[in-house]
């Protein structure tokens, strides 16, 4: 379900009328994402 609900978002991201398919390399983005996300969230608190 994870996987599907990532290759949704890539598809909106993409514009109306699209679809993807789940690639490992989305799941890999999205964790750099995360990672990094978390890293500057106390910066952000302060």
């Amino acid at each position: 379900m994870l996987n599907a609900s990532i290759a949704l978002r890539e598809a909106e991201r993409g514009g109306r009328n699209r679809f993807r398919c789940f690639e490992a390399q989305m799941n890999a983005a999205l964790m750099r994402f995360m990672q990094t996300r978390e890293a500057l969230a106390p910066a952000l608190q302060q």
